[in-house]
């Protein structure tokens, strides 16, 4: 009997001894546990499962066809050339030897007012190829029409080279000579002067007229330099009338957009356009003449720039 009475005094010993921590993880009824309180701040929301399984986005390429202004293109007569290759087709034409409005530095150095529109072409012409950077290509064509085939192209080989400062100091030497005053006689023969510089300017120019081409870099840019209309194509020969230069102006234009199948660009610079087809300023026979430049080179993915009077 004693021994019942001492095991159920240990068992009650036992309950009340267990009964405060049953007590601390067990609330009472009807009561809710005392939970961690959530953190402060807005919360961070589930990672969306379609992002995640989204590539990420690539960065664009740099294009390749804009201008770096740490390291601008050469220019000329204030168009920047914006293209790997370039062919320089420039007129020493009789009316070359003309005087512009344009002040520019000579070989000795000094200033020259009112110069020679050929001394300004040749002086703006070397400027341009001593600031091509090795990389590029070029080729020159000078034109007049003295009765025969005047179209004189540098290089000799007629195939545009890299501009190497030797194959620079070669072109500023024959540039020196053919663009000299003497030289500059003769009528406008533009056709024959840009069937020769398309043919410098050889392939890769970007395609078949139908289509758009590659970029500015990848295609040769073409720059026309005149002074006058038209007037003559070789084999075709035009009077300087005003209906036969008509005539020739717009033959030129189909001509040489025809002969472009490569899609070069053809820019046009016209110089002294205001007696580009007669004396007097107010002509609308000069009019006729810028809208030809403007034509071709809208014809040919390019544009018209006037240069001087």
């Amino acid at each position: 009997m004693r021994t019942v009475f001492a095991v159920a005094l240990v068992a009650a010993f036992l309950l009340l001894w267990l009964s405060p921590s049953v007590a601390q993880d067990t609330p009472p009824s009807g009561v809710k546990p005392d939970l961690p309180l959530a953190p402060t701040g807005t919360p961070t929301p589930p990672p969306d499962k379609d992002k995640e399984d989204d590539p990420p986005e690539a960065t664009p390429e740099p294009d390749k066809d804009e201008e770096d202004p740490e390291n601008p293109p050469p220019e000329f007569f204030d168009e920047p050339i914006e293209s790997e290759n370039v062919v320089f087709v420039v007129d020493r034409t009789g009316s070359m030897a003309w005087k512009s409005s344009l002040s520019v530095e000579g070989e000795d150095g000094k200033t020259v007012n009112n110069a020679k529109k050929i001394d300004v072409a040749r002086i703006e012409l070397i400027k341009c190829i001593n600031d091509l950077s090795e990389d590029m290509k070029f080729g020159i064509v000078g034109y007049a029409y003295t009765g025969g085939d005047k179209i004189s192209v540098w290089p000799s080989t007629k195939q545009i080279v890299p501009a190497t400062p030797e194959n620079k100091k070669k072109a500023t030497m024959w540039a020196e000579i053919e663009f000299a005053t003497h030289n500059a006689y003769g009528g406008t023969n533009i056709y024959d002067a840009m069937a020769a510089g398309i043919k410098l300017a050889g392939t890769g120019g970007g395609g078949p007229a139908a289509g758009p081409g590659p970029g500015k870099k990848k295609r040769t840019t073409i720059f026309l330099l005149t002074d006058g209309a038209p007037n003559y194509i070789l084999g075709v020969c035009y009077w300087p009338s005003v209906k036969r230069v008509e005539e020739c102006m717009e033959l030129t234009k189909v001509k040489v957009t025809a002969d472009n199948i490569e899609r070069h660009i053809i820019n046009t610079l016209g110089m002294g356009m205001d007696s580009a087809w007669s004396s007097n300023a107010s002509s609308p026979l000069n009019d006729r003449c810028r809208k030809f430049l403007i034509e071709l080179a809208d014809m040919n993915d390019g544009h018209y720039r006037e240069v001087s009077q």
